[in-house]
């Protein structure tokens, strides 16, 4: 594959995986509460070895927590269940899946939450960014 048709490729690929999400960058330092879905900003950051982030459900909620590369592929799943509602914290020691550490760089991570509640269900998406330096 040539570089051109990589950032072609690359540009493409990015712009589909979040183009149903919202990327956040930035810091929130407001506590967050159970009155509705939102995703913190994880702190520190950059961090090295590991970083915290708070979520929270105003329902109980199916709830997805992944960590992605640079790249869009997916590195660690934090979150995988149902939920009740309220304010979680995360940590996330910067090992993928099986255990083994990742390089420096920048990840995104992503929480897909599908409220549970009679007649609707609400989906609530939202990526943030964060910088691992070792």
């Amino acid at each position: 594959m040539t570089r051109r048709n990589y950032k072609r490729f690359l540009t493409l690929f990015l712009t589909s995986f979040f183009l149903f999400s919202t990327l956040v960058i930035g810091s929130e330092n407001a506590p967050l509460t159970a009155d509705r879905f939102q995703l913190g900003q994880n702190h520190p950051n950059p961090f090295n070895p590991s970083t915290q982030f708070d979520y929270s459900v105003p329902v109980e909620s199916n709830v997805v927590i992944k960590v992605y590369n640079i790249l869009g592929q997916e590195v660690r799943t934090l979150v995988n269940e149902k939920v009740a509602r309220g304010v979680y914290t995360l940590e996330w020691d910067g090992k993928n899946n099986l255990g083994l550490a990742v390089a420096n760089g920048v990840y995104m991570y992503r929480i897909e939450a599908t409220g549970i509640s009679v007649g609707s269900e609400e989906v609530f998406v939202e990526t943030r960014k964060m910088i691992l330096v070792r």
